[in-house]
Formats: C-alpha cells, structure tokens, sequence
C-alpha cells in the first residue's frame, strides 16, 4: 500500500498563549506519528522548503529549528533528524499532489496530508488528514477499501488494525470472500470492530464472562456476535495455528465470532483474545475469516 503524506507548510502555527508543555506534547506526537509512517518502506512523508518560510511563535520556521535557544534541545534535534534523514523534499511531486489532495475527482490518489503544529484542522480534508499517530490507521483504513487482490488485503491487516493478529489459515480461509472486492466493507467493518472495542472491552468486563463481552461487543459496535455452543467443534474445528515472533507454531482456539450482513450468514470471523498466550503478539487473535469452517 503506497501512500503519500504531504507536510503542509501552512500548519506551522505555534501560538504564543500555548504553554510550553503543550507545545512540547504537541512536538512528541508529531515525531510518534512520523515513527509510525517511517517504518515502513512504502509509505513516504513529502515536504517543500517553503515551510522553511513559515513564522513560528514571531521568527521563520528555519530560525526556531536551528537557533541555538536553551528551550526545546531535545526536541528540535528530533525534528532536524527527521527533515535530513526521514522526510523526502521533492518540489515537483509535492505541489502537484497537493493539488490533487484537494480534488475530489482524482480517484487514484494514496494521499494524505499531515498537520504538523497547527489545531487548524480545516487546513486539509479531515478523512485524509493525519494529526496523530491513530490517525495513520484511519488513512490506511480508507486505502484498504480499495484493494482487490486477497493477498494484499492479508498483508496489509497488521499495518491497519494493529490490535489483530492473523494465524496461519486466513491467507488460504479468506478465499471464500470472492471476488474479496465485494465484501471488503464489510470485513473492514469487522475488523475495525474488533481491533477498535474488543480490546478495551475485554479489559473492562473479562471477569463478567465471554458472553458478556461478546453482548457488548454486539451492541457497542453494531455487528452480530457469538460464542460457540458446542465445546467438542471449538477442538475439533476451531482450533487454530498461529506462529509467534520466533517462528514457533502455537495451537490457540477461537470460539468467539463474527457473523457478517446477518445471523444466518456462512461468512464469519473467528478470533479470541491473546490474552498473554503467546508472547508478544498482539491483543486479538484471529484463526478464521472466512465460510462456516464445519
């Protein structure tokens, strides 16, 4: 997944009524959300020397950056590292995807923007507009819409939903979502349930039982969920592998599902919570995405 993040140079605005601290945090979350795009080798942060241009807090954005100022040492080196090393100054590409950021008939963009100080969110179209580091799952969740192939879709889930892990048989379940292109919504509406709200809920009401995280699951997110009835189909079916960190197989079973589009569906998620069970793996583990596995 190729995308683009635009730096725009007008959301350089630091306000003198800001306190110090406020700045500071403010500084902090841009360099966490720039982590989070820099990791990864197709997704790229674009810039124009005219930020260079821009006034922060009554000088130009170049003099705040590299003077020489007791305030902000730490922070500002930061931010020098990320402009020389990490962020990409091309002045052909930038103004003409800006453009295109703004147009709303150019259907093939992977184009974000990216406000760096400014709390002026009107500054760039706020579906795909990145503040935050969350905000760079949202980006990605759109750009997910549009894939059609099931591999991609497959390799993908993890930089979109980092809550999910997938075991080994999604790649090969998933083909039963075909063409993937005409229920990708519909699994994305899933996914983001379960990345969004099963985590936060199991934390809450893990001592109230399955059943009831799974009631609130339902009616928290809009979507039909269920354990399953039969404790001898969970070995027998729903018993799933997933491979940790090292290469190791782990056997973990997914009771819990999702029904998707209606109760009597053949298209289901099954997942459970990781819930310390295997090492350094995400919160939710999913086994299944796929038709009724028996």
């Amino acid at each position: 997944m190729e995308i683009e993040y635009l730096l725009l140079e007008e959301s350089i605005d630091f306000e003198h009524s800001k306190s110090s601290e406020e700045q500071k945090n403010r500084i902090y979350a841009f360099i966490e959300m720039c982590e989070e795009i820099n990791q990864y080798e197709e997704e790229h942060i674009l810039y124009s020397t005219d930020i260079f241009d821009q006034s922060i807090n009554g000088i130009s954005f170049a003099d705040w950056l590299y003077n020489e100022e007791e305030i902000f040492v730490d922070e500002k080196r930061l931010l020098q590292i990320l402009f020389h090393k990490d962020f990409k100054n091309d002045e052909e590409k930038y103004p003409y995807f800006k453009e295109k950021l703004y147009d709303k008939y150019y259907i093939e963009k992977n184009l974000a923007s990216i406000i760096i100080f400014s709390d002026n969110k009107d500054l760039a179209p706020i579906v795909d507009s990145v503040f935050l580091r969350e905000d760079c799952f949202k980006v990605r969740r759109l750009f997910l819409q549009r894939t059609r192939d099931r591999i991609e879709f497959v390799k993908t889930v993890s930089k979109v939903f980092p809550n999910l892990y997938l075991g080994e048989a999604v790649e090969n379940s998933i083909r039963h979502y075909n063409p993937i292109g005409d229920h990708i919504d519909e699994i994305i509406k899933h996914l983001s349930a379960l990345n969004d709200h099963a985590v936060k809920l199991f934390e809450s009401f893990s001592k109230e039982g399955e059943a009831k995280i799974l009631d609130l699951l339902s009616s928290t997110a809009r979507i039909i969920c269920s354990p399953e009835g039969n404790p001898k189909n969970v070995d027998k079916y729903l018993t799933f592998n997933f491979k940790d960190t090292y290469g190791n197989i782990h056997q973990i079973r997914c009771s819990p599902h999702t029904k998707l589009y209606r109760a009597d569906t053949d298209y289901r998620i099954y997942f459970t919570w990781n819930n310390g069970q295997i090492k350094d793996l995400p919160q939710i583990l999913i086994g299944h995405i796929g038709g009724h596995p028996y």
